[in-house]
C-alpha cells in the first residue's frame, strides 16, 4: 500500500512527488521534444544520481564497466552540485530517475504502474536441486504472480524503485531436514549500475527520442526503465530499435549521437554498430540534411568506446578532438573515417530514378541486340564478341548494383573514406581544438554544452585549451567530477536532454526590465500588499513575513499563514498601485519552464481548491482567482529571436549563500550554489 503523504497544518500533503507530476506533462506537452543542436539550451535533463546499485558496482569495476571503485559519498556530492549549476545556468527542468519514478504515487494508477514495473524486475528461480513437479501445491501458491503482487502492494514507494534498480531474483531452495515446503537464503541481482549514464539508453534527434539497444548484457535492462519514465513524463518515442540476435543486431547507444543543427555526428564502433545506422537512415530518423557517420574501424577500445569520449562540440563550428584521433600525433589505428550521407531532395530523388530506368531500358537493348547476333553469327569471331559483351554487361550490371547501395532510404552518399579531422576543417570549416591524449583517458573531451558558448568540463586541461582559443569566446565551468568519471563516463554521458529550438532566448520572469514591458504593468508592483522597490528587495521581505526557506522544506513553501504545494502550472496574484486603488485583483499566468520551483516566487500562487489561509483577503482573493479571467496580456518568460544574442543573468539574487558541504539537494534552494562556485555576477551569456 501507498506511504500515507505527511499532512500539514492545513491538511495539505508535503510531498513534492505527488504534485510536480501533472505540472511536468503540461510543460513538456507545450514543446517539442527534439534536440536540434549540442549547442541549443537545454529545456529538460534526466540524469540518475549513484546509490546502491553503483556500490555494487564498485566491488568487482572491471566486471561491471568501472574504471574503479567509487567513493559512495563524494559521488552523490559530486553529482548533486552538477545538477545545481545546470538548474542555476540554465533554469531548466533537471529530474533524476528516482524522482521521476516517485511522481504522482498519489494517484493510484501511477502507483499501480510502478507496481507492474517491480514485478516485471523480481523473479522467482528454482534452485538446481528443485523440479517443478516436486513442489507441493500450496509452495506453487508461493511461486505465482498473484503473490508476488501481493507482497509488493505492501511495499512503499521507494521501496519499489530501489526494487526496480536492483533486478533481484529470489533463488527457491528446499528446506533443509525432514521438514516440508520450501525457502531462500540466496538473492542475486541484476543492479542497474550504469544507470548513471542516462544518454546511453536512446538518442534524441531533430525527430523524437528513439529506444536504443545497448550492446552489453549489463545495461539491457536499462532501455525499459528509461522508456517507462519517458511515458510517464508524456514525452513521445517516435521509435524503437527492434531487437534482432545473432549477426543482424542492431546496436545503437547515445553517446555515440551528436546533433549539430542540420547535420549530425553518429559513432560507429565499439558500441554503435553499421546495421543500426543504416536502420535509422532508411526510416529516417536522423531528421537532418547531412548525417555524418564517423567509423571506428581498427580500434574499438574500452577508452574510447563512445564517439563523444574523443570529440564534442563546445560551440557554434568550435570542437575539441583527441589528438591521437587526427592531426600531427594520431596513432593510425585510431584514426576515424567518414562516410557522409546526404539528404535527396525530390528533384535529384526523381532525377536518380530516371537515370536509373534509362540504364535498365539501355541494358535491355543491349541484351536483344546480343541475342540477335548470337543467332546470325556462328563462326568463332562472333563468339568472341559475345564474351566481350557479357563480361561488358556483367561490369554494368556491378555498377548498376553498386550505385543503388549508394542511396540508403532518402540519403545517398556524399563523400566517403575522408579522415575525421580533415572533413571537419575541411567539409564543416569547424576549428578543432586538439586535446592531448592523457586528457582524453580522463574523459577531458567529454564536455556538455548549455547552449549560447557556456560549457561544463571536468578537466582543467581542457578548461584552458578552450580559454586559449580566440574563437571561442563563451564561458566554461569546471567542476569535480571524477567520481563519476571512476564509472567511466562523464558529464556528457551523464545527461538525457530535450533542448530549446535554436530562436530560444531565456529571459527570467523575475526581470524587473521585462515586467515593465507589459503596458498594464508599468506601476509599482506589491506583492503580499509590500512596498519594496525591486523584486529582489519584495522577496527579502516576503520572506521576513513568514517562515525562511530551508532544505528540509525544498519542494513546498510554508511563508507564514499560506501554504502552497507544489503542483499544476499556477498563476500568479499581484497587486499593482492602481489596482489597488480600484480594489480590483488582477491574474496572471505563470509559464514554462519555471514550474520547478515555484514555491520561491514573491507573490501567492493561485492552486484552485489548494490555497489555504486564515488571512481573509488571501482566502477573499484566491476564490476570486477561480472565476476571474485574464485581463492583461500573460507575461513570458522568454523571447524568441532571430539572431544570436547573449544570455543576460536569468537568477533571482536573494543572497550568494552557497550549497553547505552537507551535500543536501540543491532543490530546495533556488540561491544555493556548488562548492565549486559560480560567480553569477561574471555571467555574460
Amino acid at each position: 500500500m501507498a506511504s500515507t503523504p505527511q499532512i500539514a497544518e492545513f491538511g495539505i500533503a508535503l510531498q513534492p512527488r505527488f504534485n510536480r507530476l501533472w505540472s511536468v506533462q503540461q510543460s513538456l506537452g507545450h514543446m517539442s521534444c527534439v534536440q536540434n543542436s549540442e549547442t541549443d539550451i537545454p529545456a529538460l535533463v534526466i540524469t540518475h544520481e549513484p546509490e546502491f546499485p553503483q556500490t555494487i558496482g564498485s566491488m568487482h569495476p572491471d566486471l561491471f564497466l568501472f574504471a574503479r571503485a567509487i567513493d559512495m559519498h563524494s559521488a552523490v556530492d559530486q553529482h548533486r552540485k552538477f545538477r545545481e549549476l545546470i538548474r542555476r545556468k540554465t533554469n531548466s527542468l533537471v529530474l533524476t530517475v528516482r524522482e521521476v519514478l516517485l511522481m504522482g504515487t498519489n494517484d493510484y494508477r501511477q502507483r499501480y504502474e510502478l507496481e507492474q514495473l517491480a514485478q516485471k524486475s523480481i523473479q522467482y528461480k528454482l534452485d538446481n536441486e528443485i523440479k517443478t513437479n516436486e513442489l507441493r501445491e500450496e509452495d506453487n501458491l508461493l511461486l505465482q504472480s498473484n503473490y508476488k503482487e501481493e507482497a509488493l502492494n505492501k511495499l512503499t514507494e521507494e521501496q519499489l524503485v530501489d526494487v526496480i534498480l536492483s533486478q533481484p531474483s529470489v533463488i527457491v531452495q528446499k528446506r533443509k531436514g525432514d521438514e516440508e515446503g520450501i525457502e531462500s537464503s540466496i538473492v542475486e541481482m541484476k543492479p542497474l549500475t550504469n544507470l548513471t549514464f542516462c544518454r546511453d539508453q536512446q538518442i534524441t534527434t531533430r525527430k523524437g527520442v528513439v529506444i536504443g539497444s545497448m550492446r552489453r548484457i549489463q545495461r539491457e535492462i536499462e532501455s525499459q526503465v528509461m522508456e517507462f519514465v519517458f511515458k510517464k513524463l508524456n514525452i513521445p518515442i517516435i521509435h524503437r530499435l527492434p531487437k534482432v540476435d545473432g549477426e543482424d543486431r542492431l546496436c545503437l547507444e547515445g553517446g555515440d549521437f551528436l546533433p549539430a543543427g542540420d547535420h549530425c555526428f553518429i559513432g560507429c564502433g565499439l558500441r554503435t554498430n553499421k546495421k543500426a545506422i543504416e536502420y535509422m537512415l532508411k526510416h529516417d530518423l536522423f531528421g537532418t540534411e547531412t548525417v555524418v557517420v564517423v567509423e571506428d574501424r581498427t580500434d574499438c577500445h574500452m577508452d574510447r568506446m563512445h564517439l563523444d569520449t574523443v570529440f564534442s562540440i563546445a560551440d557554434e563550428k568550435i570542437c575539441i578532438l583527441s589528438d591521437d584521433i587526427s592531426g600531427p600525433k594520431a596513432i593510425p589505428k585510431r584514426k576515424r573515417v567518414v562516410t557522409e550521407y546526404k539528404r535527396i531532395r525530390e528533384k535529384e530523388k526523381d532525377q536518380k530514378k530516371l537515370i536509373l530506368k534509362d540504364k535498365e531500358k539501355d541494358n535491355q537493348k543491349e541484351q536483344q541486340k546480343d541475342g540477335e547476333q548470337s543467332r546470325e553469327n556462328e563462326d568463332d569471331k562472333n563468339d568472341d564478341k559475345k564474351e566481350d559483351e557479357k563480361e561488358k554487361h556483367k561490369y554494368q550490371g556491378k555498377e548498376k548494383e553498386k550505385e543503388k547501395k549508394e542511396i540508403i532510404g532518402n540519403y545517398y552518399v556524399g563523400a566517403k573514406e575522408i579522415e575525421f579531422g580533415q572533413y571537419l576543417t575541411n567539409n564543416l570549416q569547424y576549428t578543432i581544438i586538439p586535446i592531448p591524449a592523457h586528457v582524453q583517458l580522463k574523459l577531458g573531451c567529454n564536455i556538455l554544452s548549455l547552449g549560447k558558448g557556456r560549457v561544463i568540463c571536468t578537466h582543467e586541461d581542457t578548461a584552458r585549451l578552450l580559454v586559449k582559443e580566440e574563437k571561442f569566446k563563451g564561458q566554461i565551468y569546471l567542476i569535480p567530477f571524477d567520481e563519476i568519471i571512476a564509472m567511466n563516463g562523464g558529464v556528457h554521458c551523464a545527461t538525457f536532454l530535450i533542448r530549446h529550438p535554436p530562436s530560444f532566448v531565456y529571459t527570467s520572469p523575475y526581470n524587473n526590465a521585462l515586467i515593465s514591458q507589459s503596458s498594464q504593468m508599468q506601476q509599482q508592483l506589491y506583492p503580499f500588499q509590500t512596498t519594496s522597490p525591486s523584486i529582489s528587495q519584495n522577496i527579502q521581505s516576503f520572506f521576513s513575513q513568514g517562515q525562511s526557506p530551508s532544505p528540509d522544506h525544498s519542494p513546498d513553501a510554508q511563508y507564514g499563514s499560506v501554504h502552497v504545494p507544489v503542483g499544476a502550472s499556477p498563476s500568479l496574484i499581484y497587486y499593482s498601485q492602481q489596482q489597488q486603488q480600484s480594489q480590483q485583483l488582477q491574474q496572471f499566468q505563470y509559464p514554462y519552464p519555471f514550474i520547478a520551483r515555484p514555491q520561491f516566487l514573491p507573490f501567492p500562487i493561485n492552486y484552485p481548491g489548494q490555497i489555504t489561509s486564515i488571512s481573509t483577503v488571501h482566502r477573499k482573493a484566491a476564490n476570486q482567482t477561480s472565476s476571474t479571467s485574464n485581463q492583461t496580456e500573460p507575461l513570458l518568460p522568454f523571447q524568441k529571436v532571430s539572431s544570436h544574442q547573449k544570455l543576460q543573468s536569468t537568477e533571482l539574487d536573494v543572497s550568494n549563500e552557497q550549497i553547505l558541504e552537507s551535500g543536501v539537494e540543491a532543490d530546495g534552494n533556488l540561491n544555493a550554489a556548488a562548492d565549486g562556485g559560480v560567480n553569477d555576477q561574471d555571467d555574460k551569456y
